[in-house]
């Protein structure tokens, strides 16, 4: 039992961009979708856990919400 469980997310578009230049974004939505549907471990948000949203953030900015989201602090990410 995590004292906190977050689930980082980003627009496929966006992941595509970091990646690169090989795949495009229907390329990972595709991806996604046979992850997210698979019979063994599908890749999903765990209950209780807290989505943040990656799209156009710097790792900085995200590691701030997730420090705030351990000690107590509102952020602009909602739970699952």
């Amino acid at each position: 039992d995590a004292e906190l469980k977050v689930f980082l997310t980003a627009s496929a578009g966006e992941r595509a961009r970091r990646r690169s230049l090989d795949e495009t974004p229907d390329d990972l939505a595709r991806r996604d979708l046979m992850d997210s549907t698979r019979a063994v471990s599908p890749l999903i948000v765990p209950e209780g856990a807290v989505v943040v949203d990656t799209t156009a953030r710097s790792v900085d900015d995200v590691v701030e919400e997730i420090v705030a989201l351990l000690q107590g602090s509102p952020t602009r990410s909602s739970a699952s």
